[in-house]
């Protein structure tokens, strides 16, 4: 039998409810769960409640908390219940522990004593007067006091407002019944002080219309339109009335009715016809309004319209100046105009008058621009008329227009004309001087100083030799020439006429004048008469072998020509003494010749001798025996094999005949490795199925330098092999499938690839083993696996299958598929478990996860479970599908531990369900910081207030209730304190020590507030104590004593001593007197400023008073706050010293401004210094040498005054000195205290001429072609002297210039005659520079000419377009043209050079400079470029360059274009993408339908590209139901499918080009399933079946058979 050995338990042990004080008695507030293990009387439990049940406001009926009174708030506000488990045991045991409930209870919203309000109002009524009145209580004591009303709603431009006491609703704007005729208020009761506990209620105010009269503009209505607008606007009139007093009617008034009207209704004023400002400006009318009412209001409103005009432009005048030098389109004036009516409308410019001559013009957008030159002779002044239209369709010809004046004025813009341009002149030296040797004219067509000619001679008048006269331009000989003295026979001059204007325009003419020579010297080879030199003998004919050079000093013309010349393959140029290879050399015939050359210059002769040596060249490349080579490898080829062997051969002999071979690196080239001995090897591994060709570039070179090389192409074609299994998709297929699958339906496929091509990669689909019954069959040509007999799950679940894809080389694979048969829905949910508990605090945010059900299906389908709280308050909480629940909002413990049960019911899919018990503990958390109300305390105190003076109290509140909300104050202990304590209960502050307004003037103090709670929060106030000052400071001097010494000669006013005054109370308490008390008895010093003793500015200067001796002042400073102070003393002696009156004075007589040669000798005396003192004429002078003495360049004697020289001087380093001297009367240069006197010294360094010029470059090196004119500027020789004056005057001259150089005085080197090269290509002359110092000095340097052939004609193409055709297949070396071209110059100026200037495309082409043979070294690719167009142009080799002027438009080189036109080969296999298709159709498909269209395509063109597409035979076509399009590859239905023959096709589909000589093609793969249609529904064999049955008959019997038939039927 049993004991009662088990207490009861009580569930929930603790549990909290915030409860309304209107609560209905006999509501359940708990349900409690009970529970005793033991069975009987002893496992029968009952509930009783042991305390806190005040008044018996409680009852127990079963498990259930029932409420058995009504709550009274005035009586009681929270009740603690404790509740006990007894069992009926013998004895009966208690539950331990009981369950607690506390129950607080909150107070009700107030009721309203009636349930609706309304009002009606006029909407005349003013602001302030009475709508209504509204009245609500508060249930929990029946009275009105702690109610107070707000409008929450319906208050429409805040039009009311109400008294938050009484209730009283009252206007607060106007009411207006037309705006809005009805109010829909909502008010809210609220009870003060229980957490905003409120009711509302709806109040209706309607508004009723009371008459008014329109309201309209205040004052007349001015309208200002534009001229062509007829729309004048609406009269501005409003009526706040509502219906007929709102209708409102506009009437015109006055005559005007014809001009204009108006709408009686709307009142819009319209033009009755568009006005202009040229017809009227302004009229007036009047409109009378008035309402519909009754009586009916009106209003009269006075109209003014102003017509104003519609265009504008800016600017409105305007005046330009222009030189008629400026442009043509020269910009004038820019004009803006607008139409202010239309902005789209275009504006059209025009210039209607004014224009003579067309000289000006304005575009479209208002732009006066110059069109035709001006000419100031003819026109100085444009008065223009500029004029804008519009185009809008109501401008009515509206126009604006602006006046334009401009000045033309004058400019120098003709240039003189001076005849004749170029003049030469030969005299013999006889010629004297004065006599006139040529003569100029100067023309200009300007008029005034622009029309005044002038001549000068600007260039080449060597020494001034020739005069021109400034207006007759008659040139005269200046001084007599003698040939045999003078360096200069053949002068160039520059004469230039200049017109007079302000810019002055000029031009030049040359004036050659030349003397003669007799010929006395032989000419004489330089260096010397033995040359010696070595030539390649791959030298082109042509080519330079040796340069001979002689030179005649007479300056005549020298030329060569060879002795013996019969049979030598040179010949020698006779004017530049060049010899020129004239035949082939050849190193083995001749590697040797000796040679004799003669100069003569017509009478006289020279010889000299010259040893040329042959050298030997590389001049033979080597050669493939043939330029390509065919070679085919198989795939299967190892790397490292050797493939195939080279060789060529070479003309050459020794290390030039040494061959190497290599690979010539391209995007091929690394498949071979080429080894110099000719070997080729496999590189790389091939792969027929990546790459069936490619060809690669074999390079021989030989050993030459530069190496020779020529070049052989190899071809390589790849031939497969089976090399590849096929390769399934995945190893292992799972399938899945419900044991109700349809047999004869597709479970799922199966794929493998082979990566070999052709047939070698076909691939078949075998079903090995797994199979034995023949549940399913796997489809040999597209792998679908399809089931032939019905699955069941209780039989058999899983099926393991074996396949294999075999291609047809043989190569196989295999793989697995799985499938699965999956079972019908049959189980109930079930869960972990059927009670959860949840606990969390009250301040965790909604959406917190409480806790997840964990709950299964064990169906493997249909397994989803739903999730539903069925009881426990929904509003709160949510359940997820996923079984997650979630709180719905924060949830609240302010009063307590809160505890909620739920119940969720889980179900599946099928209505089959489980239900689980959730329950949440909602703990308390300290949620609320304490917060300071101010959080900034300002406090002021005297610095003497006492100890313990209360100074403020702070307060911090905390919304949290209990511990969580009482609040504790603490001095925060990071910041100073000062003499402060802090009450920590109520928050006072007060002091602990006086304050000191000098030791500190503000404190700022950090105050926490800390509540009770176990995890306490703070909240931190700020409080600045400012302390007040007090005059309690006596006031301090300093120093207090000090001494001081004054010069007797100190002026009133001067400073003598400076006292600091200081006070530590604040600047308002610094109020002081000083005064000297005693020690001034002459009154000789005063106070001044900031407490400085000064001489008495009454005194003209101390020593009127005083000379010298001790003056002792007493100075005295008193508060003027508080005089019962100690006043500041201070003492200040004063020694007055002599002083020294009068300064030293210079005597005036000395020179103080002299001049020293630069080589002046050492010590001497440059001047000497005298100086007296007016104050004792027999003082003693100190001189002393300040400043200015740099480098210590002079010595001052100091006592007797002497300057002199102590350092060598240089003008070239420094030219001059200004030295600061003083003269002291006493003491020494390094002490100077006693009067002194300042004097400057200026030292000017005289020159001697002891700098030689110099003249740069030393070296002038000229380049000059034989075709430069005389009077050319050549270089410039720069000449300088270190000196100055006449030392440094230089000038530069030459001898010995042959007539050549005409080189000016001042380095400037002009050409002087003509030059030849084939006469003297080379000439040095030596120029001398001069100084005017005596004597003299002079520099040389040397002038090296170097004349140039002239190329006077530029290289042409003949003819200058190129076509050619290349098929893209042509080989590597092809040629395809010979550029030619012409030029008519001769040797080498006439040979020429080919390049491509432009459109070489990836270094497909080459270009031979010297023959013009454009060959192929690329790939050609008709699909990548189908042409190419390339620019050659010519010119003539180095360094014969044709020049080009940069200022000629025009190309400068002759240009020719090639057109290159590539022609397509077939070279390219059609490309289709996908090549496999997988379509599906149902079975009734029309004929005709495209069931798809292949995507293939050829990059070849024409035939080439053309493809043609047909069925193979090996296709599955089962009543030739499918066809192929030939040309557009359309797969399509040819004819009707038939299900019961065949539910799929399988489809070859061979592709070909049209290319020619062979084809090309590819394959394409198509798969089609034909779908059922269920086209007929089932049909039963009889329409009406009967039978009969017993009725005891068993269970099971077979009462009757039924039939049906359907025309679809399955294959």
């Amino acid at each position: 039998t049993d004991i009662n050995d088990n207490r009861p338990t009580i569930l929930p042990v603790s549990s909290a409810f915030q409860l309304r004080s209107q609560l209905e008695v006999d509501t359940v507030i708990q349900t409690f769960t009970v529970n005793d293990l033991d069975i009987g009387d002893s496992g029968t439990v009952s509930l009783r409640i042991t305390s806190g049940n005040a008044n018996g406001a409680f009852r127990l009926t079963g498990r259930a908390l029932i409420l058995a009174k009504p709550f009274d708030r005035t009586v009681q506000l929270l009740y603690s219940l404790l509740i006990e488990a007894v069992d009926h045991g013998t004895p009966s045991m208690q539950s331990q522990p009981d369950a607690a409930v506390t129950i607080t209870v909150l107070g009700s919203a107030p009721r309203f004593i009636n349930s609706s309000y309304s009002a009606m109002l006029l909407d005349s009524k003013p602001v302030g007067a009475t709508a209504l009145t509204v009245t609500a209580e508060d249930p929990d004591t029946g009275g009105r006091q702690m109610v107070y009303y707000e409008i929450i709603a319906g208050n429409s431009n805040q039009a009311f407002a109400i008294d938050q006491c009484s209730g009283e609703i009252t206007l607060s704007r106007s009411l207006n019944a037309g705006t809005l005729a009805n109010y829909n208020l909502t008010v809210n009761a609220v009870v003060r002080g229980q957490s905003r506990l409120s009711t509302s209620t709806s109040i209706l105010i309607t508004v009723l219309d009371d008459n008014e009269a329109p309201t309209c503009v205040t004052g007349p209505y001015n309208v200002n339109i534009y001229e062509g607008v007829l729309n004048v606007g609406r009269v501005p009139c409003a009526d706040r009335d509502s219906g007929n007093n709102n209708v409102l009617t506009y009437v015109l008034s006055d005559s005007h009715r014809n001009l204009i009207l108006i709408n009686s209704s709307s009142g819009q004023l319209s033009l009755s016809y568009r006005l202009h400002v040229t017809v009227i400006t302004c009229f007036s009318s009047n409109v009378t309004v008035t309402d519909q009412g009754t009586p009916p209001l009106s209003t009269q409103v006075p109209v003014q319209v102003c017509v104003q005009p519609r265009l504008t432009i800016s600017p409105l005048s305007s005046m330009k100046t222009l030189s008629e030098a400026d442009p043509v389109t020269s910009v004038v004036e820019q004009y803006t105009a607008s139409d202010l009516v239309d902005s789209t409308a275009a504006i059209q410019y025009s210039i209607p008058s004014g224009n003579t001559g067309g000289v000006f013009s304005i575009s479209f957008s208002g732009l006066v621009t110059l069109v035709r030159n001006l000419d100031y002779e003819s026109l100085t002044t444009y008065n223009l008329t500029i004029q804008a239209v519009s185009s809008a369709n109501n401008a009515d010809g509206a126009i604006a227009q602006s006046n334009l004046i401009v000045t033309v004025t004058d400019s120098n813009d003709n240039v003189p004309v001076i005849s004749p341009s170029q003049l030469v002149v030969t005299f013999n030296e006889s010629v004297g001087t004065g006599a006139v040797v040529a003569a100029f004219t100067c023309t200009d067509r300007d008029d005034g100083a622009n029309g005044q000619g002038n001549f000068t001679i600007t260039g080449g008048n060597v020494q001034d030799s020739f005069r021109i006269d400034a207006k007759t331009g008659a040139v005269s000989l200046a001084r007599m020439l003698n040939y045999e003295i003078v360096a200069d026979r053949r002068f160039s001059l520059a004469v230039r006429c200049a017109d007079g204007g302000p810019t002055s325009l000029f031009t030049l003419a040359t004036l050659v004048v030349q003397l003669s020579n007799v010929n006395e010297h032989a000419p004489s080879f330089t260096p010397s008469n033995m040359y010696a030199e070595t030539i390649g003998e791959l030298a082109s004919i042509g080519d330079t072998a040796v340069t001979v050079t002689a030179t005649d000093q007479d300056g005549t013309a020298v030329s060569y020509r060879l002795i013996n010349p019969v049979g030598l393959p040179f010949t020698l140029d006779p004017l530049l003494g060049r010899l020129l290879v004239s035949q082939t050399l050849d190193f083995d015939s001749q590697n040797n010749y000796q040679l004799s050359v003669e100069a003569s210059d017509g009478m006289l002769v020279a010889r000299a001798a010259i040893n040329l040596t042959i050298a030997d060249e590389n001049n033979h490349a080597p050669e493939f025996n043939q330029s390509v080579f065919d070679l085919v490898i198989s795939e299967a080829v190892a790397v490292g094999t050797q493939v195939y062997t080279v060789s060529c051969t070479d003309g050459d002999h020794g290390s030039n005949a040494l061959v190497s071979y290599s690979t010539v690196t391209s995007s091929s080239s690394s498949y071979l490795r080429t080894t110099s001995n000719g070997a080729i090897y496999l590189n790389r591994t091939v792969d027929f199925e990546s790459l069936t060709s490619f060809s690669v570039q074999i390079q021989c070179a030989d050993g030459g330098t530069p190496s020779l090389t020529g070049t052989a192409l190899l071809l390589i074609r790849i031939s497969g092999v089976n090399e590849h299994t096929p390769v399934f998709s995945a190893q292992e297929y799972n399938i899945s499938v419900p044991e109700d699958f349809t047999v004869g339906s597709v479970l799922g496929s199966v794929s493998a690839t082979d990566n070999d091509t052709g047939v070698d990669g076909q691939i078949a689909y075998i079903l090995s083993s797994g199979n034995d019954d023949s549940t399913f069959q796997l489809l040999q040509s597209s792998g679908e696996l399809v089931l032939r007999k019905p699955l069941d799950f209780e039989t058999q679940q899983v099926y393991n299958l074996d396949i294999i894809a075999r291609d047809t080389g043989g190569k196989f694979s295999n793989a697995t598929v799985e499938i699965s048969v999956i079972d019908l829905n049959d189980a109930v949910p079930q869960c972990d478990r059927t009670n959860y508990n949840a606990t969390l605090s009250e301040t965790v945010a909604a959406g917190h996860l409480l806790t997840r059900l964990v709950c299964s299906d064990s169906d493997a389908i249909d397994s989803t479970l739903t999730y539903q709280i069925q009881s426990g308050n929904s509003t709160l909480f949510r359940v997820n599908s996923n079984g997650q629940v979630f709180t719905r909002q924060v949830l609240d413990a302010d009063q307590g531990t809160v505890t909620y049960s739920l119940t969720v019911a889980v179900s599946d899919l099928v209505g089959q369900q489980v239900l689980v018990y959730i329950t949440v503990t909602v703990q308390t958390v300290n949620e609320f910081a304490p917060v300071f109300m101010p959080a900034l305390y300002t406090v002021r105190e005297y610095e003497n207030a006492t100890r313990s003076t209360r100074l403020v109290q702070v307060i911090a509140t905390d919304q949290d209730g209990g511990a969580d909300g009482r609040v504790q104050y603490a001095l925060q202990s990071s910041t100073p304190t000062g003499p402060f304590a802090l009450d920590a209960a109520t928050g006072s502050l007060t002091l602990t020590q006086t304050l000191d307004y000098e030791d500190t003037t503000m404190y700022s103090l950090d105050i926490i507030a800390t509540d009770s709670a176990t995890t306490s929060k703070t909240a931190t106030a700020t409080v600045s104590v400012i302390v007040l000052d007090l005059d309690d400071n006596s006031p301090r001097l300093s120093p207090s004593s000090q001494t001081v010494r004054v010069p007797a000669n100190q002026t009133g006013g001067s400073r003598v001593a400076v006292l600091r005054l200081t006070d530590a109370d604040s600047p308002m308490f610094s109020q002081h007197h000083c005064a000297i008390t005693t020690g001034n008895s002459d009154n000789l010093f005063s106070l001044a400023g900031d407490l400085e003793v000064i001489v008495n500015p009454s005194v003209g200067a101390i020593r009127d008073v005083k000379l010298t001796g001790f003056v002792t002042l007493f100075i005295q400073c008193t508060d003027l706050n508080n005089t019962q102070l100690t006043a500041a003393t201070a003492m200040v002696i004063i020694e007055v010293i002599a002083t020294n009156l009068n300064s030293p004075v210079f005597n005036s007589s000395i020179p103080l401004n002299v001049t020293v040669l630069e080589n002046a000798t050492l010590s001497s005396t440059i001047v000497t210094l005298h100086a007296t003192d007016p104050d004792d004429p027999n003082q003693a002078i100190t001189y002393c040498l300040d400043q200015g003495n740099i480098n210590s360049q002079f010595a001052l004697d100091s006592r007797s005054g002497a300057l002199q020289l102590s350092r060598n001087l240089n003008r070239e380093d420094r030219a001059s000195f200004s030295l600061i001297v003083s003269a002291l009367d006493g003491g020494s240069c390094t002490d100077q205290r006693s009067g002194q006197t300042f004097a400057t010294v200026n030292i000017a360094i005289g020159d001697i001429n002891d700098n030689t010029p110099v003249l740069r470059p030393s070296l002038l090196v000229l380049t000059v072609a034989e075709a430069t004119s005389i009077g050319t500027f050549l270089g410039q020789l720069t000449c300088t002297d270190g000196d100055v004056g006449s030392n440094a005057m230089t000038s530069v001259e030459v001898s010995r210039q042959q007539n050549v150089l005409n080189v000016l005085t001042n380095g400037t080197v002009y050409l002087n005659s003509t030059l030849d090269v084939s006469i003297e290509d080379s000439y040095q002359f030596t120029a001398t520079c001069r100084d005017s110092g005596s004597p003299p000095l002079q520099t040389t340097a040397t002038i090296s000419i170097q004349v140039t052939a002239s190329n006077q004609n530029r290289p042409v193409f003949t003819p200058t377009v190129y076509n050619v055709n290349v098929s893209e297949n042509a080989a590597f070396g092809t040629n395809l043209l010979t550029l030619t071209a012409s030029d008519p110059d001769s040797g080498r100026a006439g040979d020429f050079v080919f390049t491509l200037a432009s459109g070489v495309a990836g270094g497909v082409f080459t270009l031979n400079e010297q023959t013009g043979i454009l060959s192929v070294v690329g790939s050609l690719d008709y699909e990548r470029d189908t042409s190419y167009s390339l620019m050659a142009s010519v010119n003539n080799p180095s360094p014969y360059e044709w020049q080009c002027n940069s200022s000629v438009s025009t190309p400068c080189l002759s240009q020719a274009q090639i057109n290159i036109a590539v022609l397509d080969t077939n070279d390219n296999v059609p490309v289709c993408r996908p090549t496999q298709y997988r379509l599906q159709a149902n079975e009734t498909t029309l004929v005709g339908t495209v069931l798809a269209t292949l995507n293939c395509s050829d990059l070849d063109t024409g035939a080439n590209g053309m493809l043609r597409y047909s069925l193979q035979s090996r296709s599955v076509n089962f009543g030739s139901s499918l066809a192929v399009n030939a040309s557009t590859g359309e797969v399509y239905v040819a004819n009707s499918f038939n299900r019961l023959m065949s539910s799929f096709y399988t489809l070859w589909i061979d592709i070909t080009d049209m290319g020619s000589p062979t084809t090309q093609s590819a394959l394409v793969f198509v798969y089609l399933e034909v779908q059922a249609v269920n086209m007929f529904e089932p049909v039963f064999t009889n329409s009406t079946y009967r039978s009969s049955v017993l009725e005891n008959v068993v269970i099971g019997t077979t009462v009757a058979t039924v039939s049906a038939s359907d025309a679809d039927r399955q294959p």
